[in-house]
């Protein structure tokens, strides 16, 4: 614990304590930072005045793949851009919380990615994804993951990521998409290849 951090103690029984536990032995966590992302999420979604008017919902990995499955691609493009501008709204208190900045003029592509990744990506996150992994190397970032859903998922991510790093410069260069794997290639200096060049 740090000085400046503040002790909070609370009391709970056991139909909530056993649970939590099982949590804590699942995902290798100790019960602060299990209750510390509880109330991170529960601030960051729930409270925030800006999201009075677009609550966020909850729903299930297989209705999510369900919804999916119904879009053409223009939709899931424009999906993807409906939530990245959801997410723009939140992303101010992600900073502030876990980065501690107070506003992203220090924020680069590099704290965006492991924003996301921590946030949504990851199996501490929303879990989109089995197993995801991002690389940058000079101007090249290297993007993969494996998940359960569908094509369409695939191809929404792929407008999804896109949306947010083209603010850092990136464009996409290379994509493959399949019914449970994406891998993306994206870059700062390079012209954008058309797929016949793939």
């Amino acid at each position: 614990m740090k000085k400046k951090d503040t002790f909070i103690g609370t009391r709970i029984d056991s139909n909530l304590l056993e649970p939590l536990n099982e949590i804590i032995k699942q995902r290798d966590l100790t019960m602060s930072e299990l209750i510390r992302n509880g109330l991170f999420r529960y601030i960051m979604f729930f409270q925030r005045d800006e999201m009075k008017n677009n609550p966020m919902l909850i729903i299930s990995k297989n209705e999510l793949a369900f919804l999916l499955d119904k879009l053409h691609e223009s939709e899931l493009e424009g999906l993807a851009d409906l939530m990245y501008k959801n997410g723009l709204i939140t992303r101010k208190y992600q900073l502030e919380l876990l980065f501690k900045l107070i506003n992203d003029i220090e924020f680069t592509a590099r704290a965006q990615m492991a924003l996301l990744t921590r946030i949504v990506f990851s199996n501490k996150g929303q879990r989109w994804f089995q197993e995801f992994y991002y690389n940058f190397h000079g101007s090249t970032l290297r993007i993969a993951g494996k998940h359960s859903l569908n094509k369409n998922f695939s191809i929404f991510f792929k407008y999804y990521i896109i949306k947010y790093l083209e603010e850092f410069g990136y464009k996409l260069i290379e994509e493959k998409l399949d019914i449970d794997k994406v891998v993306l290639i994206l870059d700062k200096n390079e012209k954008v290849k058309l797929k016949s060049e793939l």
